[in-house]
């Protein structure tokens, strides 16, 4: 069984890299969303970093409306400590309980993103379409490029 500090030890440097990397991209382009930065469109993830900080701040049903899948991430990380570090499965079912959850979250959220997308984008938080994407203007390019004569 593995140690909490065992894993800070061999991922501690990619979880800081990582947080260096979020948070550079939240101080340059205002958001931390490769898909709102470069295309102005919410990704399956969007609204959760602010779902889970509502849920923290016990506003439940606030939470939920941000991102229903934010409580079955907490669900999921309680199940995966508890299958890391607590030892509660039999060694048969180590590591295949938690891939299974985390498949079918990541599906749910897939299926949950399509409904929200054709339901509240681009007027309702967290589905909103973001103007100022790095991508802007692209398609007006793509036109001129198209319109240069050969001859």
């Amino acid at each position: 069984m593995r140690t909490l500090k065992e894993d800070a030890r061999e991922y501690g440097a990619a979880l800081a890299a990582s947080a260096v990397f979020i948070g550079g991209m939240v101080w340059i382009f205002g958001a931390s969303c490769p898909m709102r930065i470069l295309f102005g469109i919410p990704c399956p993830g969007c609204g959760m970093t602010r779902a889970l900080a509502l849920l923290c701040q016990g506003k439940v049903w606030e939470s939920v409306q941000m991102h229903p899948m934010a409580l079955f991430l907490i669900l999921g990380l309680g199940f995966g400590l508890a299958e890391r570090y607590g030892g509660l499965w039999h060694r048969r079912w180590k590591g295949k309980l938690l891939l299974w959850f985390l498949v079918g979250w990541a599906v749910a959220c897939v299926l949950l993103y399509l409904v929200r997308m054709y339901l509240l984008f681009p007027h309702t938080p967290p589905m909103l379409y973001e103007e100022k994407h790095l991508f802007h203007g692209l398609d007006k390019l793509w036109e001129q490029v198209g319109n240069i004569s050969l001859k």
